[in-house]
């Protein structure tokens, strides 16, 4: 074991090896999540049935795609410019950059939740092919908008390391909506309005322990610069508005694609190939339950290092993680064509067997986003929105016009699963080739694309 240990120190670099540690916490604690929200997936997709869970599918589908528009995403703005704060000492600054934040998060939320309200009253059908959930849909919407605060709380606690303190708050919180959900399902089987009255509590609930421990934890640090105002960041408000903006349209667009194949196969196939491609893409997507954590750890770290001009160590870093997982990444792709039915059947039953069809596709997605989990990161950190906004938007514009009109027609969920894949290796081609390009150059903050 000694001699492993001794192996892998020479092997890795040293960000490599810092990556590792911040990440050891997360990974156990998204291992632990990921197990709870694959159980729970069981639990609803056995309890609802295909029908209410097709309709629940595109219900989330429905909202997170609408708040999103509204959503600032403000997370990674907020560890992007406090980590040159942190690195300059200046406490204040960052105090005063939660306050910004905060304001500007409860402004959105307030208007994404009117705007749900206007969109129900006015095209309710037009997405939903249930009457009745109206306000069950509304009430949702109010508690997914708690979840706009969660990522001040958990980046908080990222950009000073507190990586073990943050797993502990979300492996508590995944206990929390499991038991809840699970609980109310269980009790109340194929019950659509019992079930979103379990997810509305269940997410109220986890979003106060959430942002609650995060400043808690750090309030010795905090409590000195209380009363700093807004503003002493008031010369870089410009700055940090058009980075929020700019990361919040591209987040969206990234959202459009998560949740955008499933509106998208729903409008033209109904229901029940929702269901069936939800559970494909549910159990594709647990390979980032390795892949997710890292992805968490990375964006700090390359924040403070580009801060402090280290590219060549992001580079050796970069190199070292992609080659050493490609052999792994197609191994998990092999084994999933082999095992993908026998599993999907044996979790959720036999009247998901059709889930089969499209669940290679989607994995063949998942570990390409798992094998290059960094570069979106590393496009927020050199503050390449602007073009990666562009990139999204070209990508999914043409993955989704392939998918509705060609793709989907011809091969149901199958289709859906190839336009999205497409849309990925897009995205990751020219964020990858861009990454490198940039590293070459000392000038990475301009913030514009080679």
């Amino acid at each position: 074991m000694k001699n492993f240990i001794s192996y892998l120190g020479k092997k890795f670099d040293s960000q490599t090896k810092l990556l590792v540690k911040n990440t050891s916490w997360v990974l156990g604690s998204n291992m632990i999540r990921t197990g709870l929200v694959f159980l729970k997936s069981i639990v609803i997709a056995r309890g609802l049935g295909v029908e209410f869970y097709g309709i629940y599918a595109l219900i989330v589908a429905f909202v997170v795609s609408i708040q999103d528009f509204f959503n600032l995403n403000i997370g990674n703005a907020f560890i992007k410019f406090a980590a040159e704060y942190k690195t300059n000492e200046r406490t204040d600054k960052v105090v005063a950059l939660i306050k910004v934040c905060l304001l500007a998060t409860a402004a959105t939320a307030l208007l994404s939740i009117i705007m749900i309200a206007v969109l129900l009253n006015v095209s309710y059908d037009l997405f939903v092919n249930k009457p009745g959930l109206e306000w069950y849909i509304f009430f949702y919407a109010v508690a997914d908008v708690a979840s706009f605060f969660d990522p001040m709380g958990r980046s908080i606690l990222r950009l000073y390391y507190k990586f073990k303190i943050n797993s502990i708050i979300q492996t508590i919180t995944a206990f929390i909506e499991f038991i809840i959900v699970t609980t109310v399902v269980l009790m109340n089987p194929a019950d659509l309005r019992s079930f979103f009255i379990a997810v509305v509590v269940s997410k109220i609930i986890n979003t106060i322990i959430n942002n609650g421990a995060g400043l808690w934890e750090l309030r010795h640090e905090f409590l000195p610069h209380a009363k700093a105002g807004i503003g002493i960041v008031k010369d870089q408000l410009r700055e940090i508005g058009g980075y929020i903006v700019g990361n919040s349209l591209s987040k969206t667009l990234l959202t459009l694609m998560n949740q955008g194949d499933v509106l998208i196969l729903g409008a033209a196939m109904g229901p029940k190939p929702v269901a069936y491609y939800a559970v494909a893409k549910r159990m594709a997507n647990m390979l980032g339950v390795i892949t997710d954590p890292f992805t968490t750890s990375v964006f700090p770290q390359f924040s403070i290092l580009l801060a402090e001009n280290r590219h060549k160590e992001i580079k050796t870093m970069l190199i070292k993680i992609t080659r050493t997982a490609i052999l792994p990444s197609l191994l998990v792709i092999v084994l999933g064509y082999f095992l993908g039915e026998l599993v999907i059947t044996t979790a959720y039953g036999p009247a998901y067997s059709p889930a089969s069809e499209p669940f290679t596709i989607c994995l063949i997605g998942s570990v390409l986003t798992s094998l290059f989990f960094w570069n979106q990161s590393l496009m927020q950190s050199m503050g390449l929105i602007a073009f990666r906004f562009k990139v999204y938007l070209f990508a999914i514009a043409l993955g989704g016009l392939l998918s509705y009109f060609y793709l989907v027609p011809n091969q149901g969920s199958v289709g859906m699963a190839i336009g999205v894949v497409l849309t990925k290796v897009i995205i990751i081609t020219i964020f990858t080739t861009t990454a490198f390009i940039k590293l070459k150059s000392p000038d990475i903050e301009s913030g514009t694309a080679p």
